[in-house]
């Protein structure tokens, strides 16, 4: 089961072997692509992780609230 983020958005440390679809599905989001790497509080982390599948632990990416 998906866990909501809040209606605020939450910030989500990146762990070891996780990627944007693997984050953005276990929040609810099926088009990780639109709803979260796209999302404009990524534009940091997109700049300088070129590849969504190849993420470092420690890196930020944020969830937005869903709508």
């Amino acid at each position: 089961m998906a866990t909501k983020p809040p209606a605020e958005g939450k910030e989500h440390k990146v762990r070891d072997g996780e990627w944007v679809g693997s984050i953005a599905l276990s929040y609810g989001f099926a088009d990780w692509e639109t709803d979260v790497w796209k999302h404009a509080k990524n534009a940091k982390l997109r700049d300088s992780r070129e590849d969504p599948h190849v993420l470092s632990p420690g890196d930020v990416l944020f969830i937005p609230p869903w709508e």
